[in-house]
């Protein structure tokens, strides 16, 4: 073993001299040319490649686009004061179609290096990761990156130079502080309504009664902001908001008087470095400190506190003295003085070609840098000599590196707070889980690798490696000739071999992306694959003394499987290296867990241990929170169908490589794939063809979703004409539109009216509050106050562990009569709409659900060596029905796909729910009430007449209870177990299903409808007492609201992307038209102070944006840059049913209506899509009695 990797063993076993980190930035600001300077420093690539070579960059489609598209992790050795660190290194991307990367990426990390671009200064995309690693708890350093821009392509004065800096420097901390603020001002709510809570237990109480809750004023170590923090880590607020535990509100102290200062970037901390990477050079304050402190004869702490800042340096009375004040004075800060002058002398006399060779020699020795004779005269060699000078007298990467060893924690730091956060999700309480559980707190903040220690691995991905890569570091390792690895090359059938000869690449195995949080992983060893729904209390009684499950009860835990590790690996870059055993603190790739995990999942060596919560995509393009499926959805086929079964094993394969990519089967037998956006989807497409599938593939055009609403009755018909005859009361909520139906569901009215729009931002917004609240057995007591706050705490019920238990053994044993080998299917997960097995036909889809069991309809399927009653042993999404045969009962995945939002993603087995969800639905109820409150007279009291939310118990959509004889029925916020015993309380699910069917397929175009509220007026039971079948009521049920629908005026809403443009001022009127051409809407276009580059920012239809980024650089030459974000929902005015009518449109539009109904277009593309008959065309009655036309030649 050569020097190099006998450092980096030593480092493997001392986790306080690990650094796990990741680099975080805007697409194109600088990422992978600083990652190319700090992988030089080893000795991987030579420095004169760094910044051209971009080593992290491995995939063809990165090195053609010039972006990063996937996580690349690279080990590092960094000797620092006599001690040698290792530095865990990921390049993250920065495009915003590829921030799920990111946040797998962070997930394993306890700092990251924040990358800002000087000139473009805080992007739309910076934001993004800064929220990200907020949410996550990782402390930011920061690099304020191509410093050189401002010198050779701004040409900026030194001066105007350090306040353009200074500037970006600022937009960044304002970035922070409003971070910071919005999570300080949520927990002081937080605390408010625990405070109200206590006070209206206490008067319900009595003054006799001792409250089990200390009031507003006792101190407590467990409850209110001084509690774990939504925002925990090693820069956590939570630490300097000591006066909120004095029971102090915003209101009587101020924000002001919170101590966070070490929030904030600033270079005189040490955690700003300034650094061009393209030309290899960079510094901190202090190394220039340092440089002249004895130069100037001044006290280094002194100078590092001032070089920075409005400082500036007297030579009165021949005495050199440091003093405030240069902007008044209007003299040169220090700043200027020390470093920008003498940095702009330096790209002044040695970058340019026709440079002075005795300057460039008189510079080199004046920093005391050697070089050759050739470089100091040739004039091919201007910029070799230029980044020879920069980088021996401020090294980038040695800035870069100290700052991370001195002010990123190490993995012994971690806070018990976010240790907390890792193992149980924000609906559910740390002290819930068992005492066997609890005890891996300690080892999980100790990150100890003594022998002592149980295993704890996380997985946050799986990526692909080279199969002969692999082979060659096994050989290395064992000194010896490895066995093959990977799928073989297809087989000799000519017709397939035609048709998949250019895509066939080398085979690929993946490997699975991991921290080892505790103890130490082997290869051979045998761990504990975690599901995602996997529940500690129900193995504890099965555990012997030592911790362990024999094969029976394993065989009865659901969501817990056994594996052997294959493989240990170091990940470096391209290339990986095996271990014998890797520590705790370590980021390495580990095989063997292909069949057991898909995405993410967690590893121990005791099945005590809680599974790490999913993976949360803050940064992430998704629809805001309220959409069902992603941004863009394809259609694939092979082009060959006898390569059907390639297609299958290689979605299953991409679905497990790529953490954010969607996979499923409609029921229709269509395999589609969902992505983030444009560039995405190609990537996956092109993946699946060359990767995983390797076989030629074809892929429909992109499919985007829709919404469908209601709005207002309008006063004035497209002409500005008053509409005669109709009501135009806003007094009340419709003028007409009620809808009556007298069948088996007895007399029932009801009627459609849109929500306001508060109403349906808050029910987006909080989307996983609602699906948590409805997974509940026990639904929390909102309306009650909830005063006992431990009624919360207790363990379910005996009867509900014996269903429970009763459920899993039957469904086990109706798995095991499946054949033992069909396949096992890979599922999106969501709630199911199909039917079940005889044994468990009485309860619905929603019902398993609730009780920890999913029931899917469409799949994927697996290899064949997992069977189908393995149930839950392949993990998260590897788990469905065979093709081809009759929906099954399996068991079921908490963590569904990442931008699948209205399907509920937590439906797990029942837990104690935090006390900070309990506030925030409390928080939640008193929102609503207010815009309800404020949308006027008629929605008072709405929150406690809400009947459930749709589609999938968690979206925009809400049912109203206004019936007066079934006026008793609990809320949504009421436990449910206080049915009233009314006869229409049988009927109450299969009307709340019905429901649940509108919202999710509407009748313009069968998509999901959104801010749409139903009002149930008047429902009378039925006279006959003879019950109908269940399904035809949940029909009859859906066609009624689907009839109070459609007689309100109804519009499409479009998904609608933040489109930011970057362009110069001589093709901006170009942006202007193609944006016009493609529908979108000028917000704004502002021009850059001190040069030509404008910023146009619109909204742009997602349905529109197909190939606008081609489009865009065609017409500018590519001198335009788009940046694509999802914005939100946007409602189009027209009706797509509008044709003129009336004498004044007719007049005004003409008979034919010429001008182009854009929503009736829309409506018309998804209806062709799905088969349903478009509106305005006809069908043909008689095809046999057509003419055909045929041309003689």
């Amino acid at each position: 073993m050569d020097n190099k990797n006998k450092k980096e063993s030593s480092g493997l076993r001392k986790a306080d001299r690990v650094r796990n980190l990741c680099i975080m930035a805007h697409v194109d600001h600088g990422k992978t040319t600083l990652a190319d300077t700090l992988i030089a420093t080893n000795g991987i690539i030579s420095e004169k490649q760094a910044g051209s070579i971009k080593y992290m960059d491995s995939r063809p489609d990165e090195m053609a686009r010039g972006i990063t598209m996937k996580s690349s992790c690279i080990t590092l050795a960094y000797p620092h004061q006599n001690e040698s660190y290792l530095i865990n290194l990921i390049d993250s991307p920065g495009h915003v179609d590829f921030t799920s990367e990111v946040s797998t990426a962070v997930r394993l990390c306890d700092g990251c290096i924040l990358v800002v671009d000087v000139v473009e200064g805080v992007c739309a995309q910076t934001k993004a990761v800064m929220r990200q690693a907020w949410v996550s708890g990782v402390k930011p350093v920061l690099v304020l990156n191509k410093i050189d821009r401002l010198i050779l392509e701004k040409e900026l004065a030194p001066l105007d130079a350090y306040y353009h800096i200074a500037n970006v420097l600022e937009q960044v901390n304002a970035y922070m502080a409003e971070l910071y603020n919005t999570d300080v001002f949520g927990r002081t709510n937080d605390r408010t309504d625990a405070d109200q809570r206590r006070s209206s237990s206490s008067k319900t109480a009595g003054p006799s009664s001792p409250s089990k809750t200390e009031g507003p004023s006792s101190p407590s170590k467990t409850e209110g902001p001084s509690s774990p923090s939504k925002t925990e880590g090693p820069y956590s607020p939570s630490k300097n908001s000591s006066c909120l535990t004095e029971g102090k509100s915003l209101v009587d102290w101020g924000i002001e008087d919170i101590d966070d200062s070490d929030l904030y970037f600033n270079p005189t901390d040490g955690n700003v470095v300034f650094a061009s990477a393209i030309d290899c050079w960079g510094f901190g304050i202090s190394q220039f400190a340092e440089q002249f402190s004895s130069k100037l004869g001044m006290s280094l702490k002194v100078l590092s506190k001032t070089l920075w800042g409005d400082f500036y340096i007297s030579s009165k009375g021949g005495e050199k003295r440091i003093l405030k004040g240069a902007r008044d004075k209007r003299k040169n800060p220090l700043f200027v003085t020390l470093i920008l002058d003498n940095l702009y002398q330096v790209y002044k006399k040695v970058r340019p070609a026709t440079a002075d060779p005795a300057d460039v020699r008189k510079i080199a020795d004046s920093l005391n840098i050697k070089m050759s004779a050739r470089l100091f005269e040739s004039a091919s060699e201007s910029k070799t000599r230029f980044m020879h000078i920069c980088s021996n007298w401020l090294p980038l990467s040695k800035a870069v590196l100290n700052m991370v060893v001195l002010q990123l924690p190490a993995p012994t730091t971690i806070s018990e707070e976010r240790a907390k956060k890792l193992l149980t999700t924000a609906t559910h309480d740390f002290r819930s889980l068992p005492a066997c559980s609890r005890s891996l707190l300690p080892h999980l903040q100790r990150c100890s690798s003594e022998p002592s220690a149980p295993l704890i691995v996380y997985v946050s991905k799986m990526f692909g490696v080279s199969c002969k890569k692999l082979r060659d570091a096994d050989e290395k390792l064992r000194g010896g000739a490895a066995p093959p690895r990977g799928p073989l090359p297809p087989g000799d059938d000519e017709d397939v071999q035609d048709l998949t000869a250019e895509v066939l690449e080398e085979p690929e195995e993946l490997l699975a992306f991991a921290r080892v949080f505790s103890g130490s992983l082997k290869p051979g060893m045998e761990v504990y694959v975690l599901g995602p729904k996997h529940n500690p209390a129900s193995v504890a009684p099965f555990m012997s003394p030592d911790g362990e499950l024999s094969d029976e009860h394993l065989a009865l835990c659901p969501h817990i499987t056994r594996c052997k590790v294959g493989g240990v690996y170091l990940l470096l870059g391209r290339e990986v290296q095996s271990l014998g055993s890797a520590g705790a603190g370590l980021l390495v790739g580990v095989g063997g867990l292909t069949g057991h995990i898909v995405k993410s999942g967690s590893l121990s060596s005791t099945p005590a241990c809680p599974p790490f919560t999913h993976v949360i995509h803050t940064a992430g393009p998704s629809l805001n929170g309220d959409a069902e499926g992603s941004l863009l959805r394809v259609q694939v086929l092979p082009k060959n169908p006898r390569c059907l079964p390639e297609l299958r094993e290689g979605l299953r394969l991409l679905n497990q490589a790529d953490p954010c990519v969607q996979v499923w089967l409609e029921s229709s037998g269509q395999y589609m794939i969902g992505a983030a956006g444009e560039v995405h989807l190609q990537r996956c497409l092109s993946d699946l063809q060359d990767k995983y599938a390797r076989t030629a593939v074809t892929a429909s055009a992109p499919i985007v979703p829709f919404r469908e609403t209601i709005v207002p009755r309008p006063r004035v018909d497209n002409t500005n004409e008053a509409i005669e005859g109709e009501n135009v009361d806003t007094s009340k909520l419709a003028g007409d539109g009620a809808v009556r139906l007298d069948a088996a569901l007895g007399s029932i009215r009801v009627r459609a009216v849109p929500l306001p729009s508060s109403v349906t931002e808050l029910l987006c917004a909080n989307s996983e509050l609602l699906s948590a609240l409805s997974s509940q057995s026990n639904t929390i007591n909102v309306a009650a106050g909830m005063a006992s706050q431990n009624s919360f705490l207790k363990k379910p019920s005996d009867a509900f562990n014996s269903q429970i238990n009763s459920l899993f053994k039957e469904t086990k044993s109706h798995l095991n009569d499946h054949d033992e080998n069909s396949d096992v299917i890979i599922s999106n997960g969501g709630d199911a709409k199909s039917n079940v097995s005889s044994k468990t036909e009485e309860k619905s889809a929603r019902d398993f659900e609730s009780e920890g069991i999913s029931v899917v309809d469409s799949s994927i399927e697996t290899p064949k060596e997992a069977k189908a009653n393995d149930g839950d042993k392949i993990t998260d999404d590897v788990k469905g029905i065979q093709l081809g045969k009759t929906p099954e009962v399996v068991k079921g995945s908490e963590e569904t796909l990442p931008l699948t939002s209205f399907t509920s993603t937590t439906r797990s087995s029942p837990q104690t729910l935090t006390r900070e969800t309990q506030a925030a639905l409390v928080h939640l109820k008193k929102q609503l009430s207010e815009a309800f409150s404020a949308a006027g007279e008629e929605w008072a009291g709405a929150e406690d007449q809400m009947w459930t939310v749709g589609p999938h118990y968690c979206g925009p959509n809400i049912l109203l209870n206004r019936v007066p004889s079934y006026g008793d029925r609990p809320s949504i916020w009421m436990p449910k177990a206080s049915m009233p015993s009314s006869p229409l309380a049988s009927m109450d699910h299969a009307l709340v299903t019905g429901f649940q069917l509108c919202c999710a397929a509407g009748s313009l175009c069968e998509e999901p409808l959104m801010g749409v509220c139903f009002l149930v007026e008047d429902w009378q039971p039925p006279s006959d007492s003879a019950q109908l079948p269940p399904g035809k009521v949940m029909m009859l049920s859906k066609e009624l609201f689907l009839n109070a629908f459609d007689e309100q005026p109804r519009r499409m809403m479009v998904a609608t992307y933040s489109c930011v443009v970057s362009v110069t001022s001589e093709v901006v009127g170009r942006v202007y038209s193609v944006l016009g051409r493609r529908h979108g809407r000028i917000l704004a276009g502002d021009i850059t102070e001190g040069s030509n580059a404008w910023n146009v920012t619109a909204y742009l239809p997602i349905v529109e944006s197909i190939d606008f980024a081609n489009e865009l650089r065609k017409a500018t030459s590519g001198e335009a840059q788009p940046q694509l974000m999802f914005s939100h929902w946007e409602t189009l005015e027209v009706d797509p049913y509008w044709d003129p009518c009336t004498a004044e449109e007719l007049k005004h539009f003409g008979q034919k209506a010429d001008t182009e109904n854009l929503a009736r277009v829309y409506m018309n593309a998804v209806r062709r899509r799905k088969g349903i008959k478009e509106y305005g065309k006809k069908l043909v009655e008689f095809g046999e009695k057509q003419r055909t036309l045929t041309k003689n030649k």
